[in-house]
């Protein structure tokens, strides 16, 4: 069964605690702060890719949501003047619309056709955004994109700080429930037997469609929460490695579930800027490549099938890919 909305947020309780409590300790550090606000967003990021990971659909081009996301909210703050608390959710709404599109054209594709399909579209919009739309969006040059509360604002960073940590909780805790919802026992049917669960009357096509609206949704949610955060907005959003970013995460921490995914982004995001601040630069891609192939041969389940049933915290991080992924 489901798992209810007080059970959820028991069992994720300590990490918003611990969210919550972060700039007392540390007297609000600015740069505390800001690290740990783009973290919580890299945490989204990676959910929303992992939740189309559950179908077994796998995208290579997520940056194409995650920059458009960010594209349009900034554009509805700077000519219509909206807040960004209402520009946000419009924003992912037509990210999502754009989504739905795509999935009409290159759903019926097998999984690693549509990966490849999907590598396309950052680079279309990319192209889009620095020559054709250069008049709207500034081109290479890139545009301003407005700040949750602005810095003239007493304590500004911790206001936008626990905005983007409600912002973000919320949308875990409603990624989460889509995971044990009906809608998300029907896309691991489809993932691990597509022909079976057709068999069985689940239309795999709507839903599979249905995961891709709610995947670019939450992936436009997370870039509009990027572009506002640093307050400025340029066609590089749509470089690959911001398509490969969420995979890394979510292959590291745990495939098929929303724990998993944020546990890939935080162990990720924290030990590539460890290693940098150890002075390694280039050798981390190295490294970083030897634990992927590492945690693909003997962990293919990640973080979360190693840390399983480590209560409280880890209370939600269940069923790694060798449990929902099949």
């Amino acid at each position: 069964m489901p798992d209810g909305i007080p059970r959820v947020a028991a069992s994720i309780a300590p990490l918003l605690l611990a969210a919550a409590i972060l700039p007392l300790p540390f007297g609000g550090s600015a740069h505390l702060i800001r690290y740990a606000t783009l973290l919580w967003i890299s945490v989204l990021y990676a959910a929303s890719w992992n939740f189309l990971a559950q179908s077994g659909q796998v995208s290579f081009g997520h940056a194409a949501f995650f920059g458009t996301g960010a594209y349009i909210s900034a554009l509805l703050v700077r000519d219509a003047a909206l807040s960004p608390f209402v520009s946000m959710p419009l924003a992912s709404s037509a990210t999502a619309l754009i989504g739905l599109g795509i999935g009409l054209i290159c759903l019926r594709l097998t999984a690693w056709f549509l990966a490849m399909v999907t590598f396309g579209f950052p680079i279309i919009i990319q192209t889009l955004m620095a020559y054709q739309l250069s008049w709207l969006t500034g081109g290479w040059d890139g545009m301003p994109s407005f700040r949750l509360f602005s810095p003239a604002m007493p304590l500004y960073h911790i206001w936008e700080y626990y905005s983007v940590c409600a912002i973000v909780g919320l949308a875990l805790l409603t990624l989460h429930l889509l995971s044990r919802s009906r809608l998300g026992l029907a896309l691991r049917g489809i993932a691990q037997n597509e022909l079976a669960s057709r068999v069985s009357g689940i239309g795999s096509y709507r839903y599979k469609l249905l995961a891709f609206a709610v995947s670019t949704f939450f992936g436009g949610l997370a870039g509009s929460l990027h572009g506002h955060y640093m307050g400025y907005i340029s066609p590089e959003i749509y470089e690959v490695g911001t398509s490969l970013n969420p995979i890394i995460f979510c292959v590291i921490g745990g495939l098929g579930s929303v724990g998993g995914a944020a546990l890939g982004a935080i162990a990720v995001t924290l030990a590539w800027d460890l290693l940098r601040s150890l002075g390694l630069m280039w050798e981390r891609f190295i490294l970083f490549g030897i634990l992927l192939i590492l945690t693909i041969r003997f962990a293919p389940g990640g973080l979360a099938s190693l840390l399983r049933g480590w209560p409280p915290l880890l209370g939600s991080i269940r069923g790694g890919r060798g449990e929902r992924m099949g």
